[in-house]
């Protein structure tokens, strides 16, 4: 997966699916992309992506469509050979089709809140213009000095710290790229921090796979996939782990001293791609692992964050009776989540309803935002981007049908001022 034409059309597949896993359908969770960005927040329904790639430090309790930061959804859509993006005015109701984008794998992404776009087969983090969102003020190659390979970098995510320093999660690396927003080209490049030590001896590619992130106060949780492909490509865990990092002095924290070495956090799931969430008191985080694309065996896992543990599953794929795609917490007792295409809603302190009615079907991605569940479908009766109340699931799709953005369907979606 390092090397060689089978990286590069497992990226496709991972960009099409959007897992960090490779044969899985990886679209989902808030900002499909990724492998595209993760579902982030800190408390209730926040602005950020549920999904691989994207905003990962989307930014605290949904303000509603009223939010500067949050008033329009920028969208890219991808045939996988082409893209394009997209613009929807929340207030309004206007959707727009702008230029078409020379990557066919990007994400869009919330940088503090300036709008961006990930390039993720090209290695860049484009900063767009905060007026007009499909121009392109800046751009930052990730990429280490001559590196010409696709996906060498592979960024899927990015977390703000400051005004002038954010983390740029990258897949292809074993290290944080460090950026200044502020900056154009290589300049904007900072730094990075080592995420070689995370490393399993048996793992045979070498890679950590990052794979999602949040923030929560002054540290970073990174979720670790550590897996490799074997020679018949079926997928190999090694033990995923959040690292966590301190956003201060970008230095990993070591979470165990009575162990040799810097320890993270040991997940009981695997492949922690379906999102993250943090709790509004700061001292919970929610995993979604997405496990093996072939097998029911992912599940939302709780962390305590005051101790550094695992409390173990809020539900899994068993109980769901689907692959994990994603989840929403909106309230304390409601958590929007995509089983296979299917939006439910369950209460995490009661028993799951044996046969829940979809909220939404045939969806392939969701984002919580601005008091709405927004979900997309790349295929099937309803193509295109539809809304939801998220507190009770009224269907708040235009009588005319899901918005949708030129010919090509839609494959990740972002909050954007």
């Amino acid at each position: 997966m390092q090397n060689g034409y089978f990286r590069i059309a497992l990226a496709l597949v991972a960009a099409a699916a959007w897992c960090g896993c490779g044969g899985d359908d990886r679209m989902v969770t808030a900002d499909a992309g990724r492998d595209a960005g993760p579902m982030t927040g800190d408390g209730g329904l926040d602005g950020g992506p549920v999904g691989d790639a994207g905003a990962a430090d989307a930014g605290g309790a949904d303000a509603g469509g009223g939010d500067p930061c949050g008033a329009s959804l920028l969208i890219t859509t991808s045939d996988y050979v082409t893209g394009g993006l997209g613009v929807l005015e929340i207030a309004t109701g206007d959707a727009e089709t702008d230029d078409v984008i020379d990557d066919q794998d990007t994400v869009p992404a919330l940088v503090g809140c300036t709008p961006a776009l990930i390039e993720r087969a090209e290695g860049n983090l484009r900063i767009q213009s905060v007026e007009e969102l499909a121009g392109t003020v800046r751009t930052i190659d990730l990429d280490p000095a001559g590196t010409t390979a696709p996906y060498a970098t592979n960024p899927v995510a990015v977390v703000s710290i400051d005004a002038t320093k954010a983390y740029v999660i990258a897949q292809g690396r074993n290290e944080i790229v460090i950026v200044d927003p502020t900056m154009d080209g290589t300049a904007g490049v900072t730094g990075t921090i080592d995420l070689s030590g995370f490393v399993h001896p048996d793992d045979m590619d070498g890679l950590v796979d990052a794979l999602s992130a949040i923030r929560a106060g002054d540290r970073v949780y990174v979720g670790l996939g550590n897996y490799w492909f074997d020679s018949s490509f079926a997928i190999q865990f090694e033990g995923s782990v959040l690292a966590v990092i301190d956003a201060a002095t970008d230095t990993v924290v070591d979470m165990d001293g009575a162990t040799d070495g810097v320890q993270g956090i040991d997940l009981a799931g695997e492949n922690p791609w379906r999102g993250m969430w943090v709790s509004e008191s700061g001292d919970r985080l929610w995993v979604g692992a997405g496990g093996d694309g072939f097998a029911i065996d992912g599940m939302i896992e709780e962390i305590d964050l005051g101790t550094g543990t695992s409390a173990g599953a809020v539900v899994t794929e068993e109980t769901l009776g689907a692959e994990l795609g994603g989840f929403a917490v909106v309230a304390s007792d409601r958590v929007l989540v995509l089983a296979g295409r299917d939006v439910v809603a369950f209460d995490p302190g009661a028993a799951f309803p044996a046969d829940p009615d979809p909220i939404a079907s045939e969806v392939d991605g969701m984002i919580p935002h601005a008091g709405s569940l927004w979900v997309w479908s790349r295929e099937g009766a309803a193509v295109g981007l539809r809304r939801f109340d998220a507190a009770d699931g009224t269907d708040l799709t235009p009588a005319a049908g899901p918005w949708t953005f030129g010919a090509l369907p839609i494959y990740a979606v972002s909050p954007a001022p």
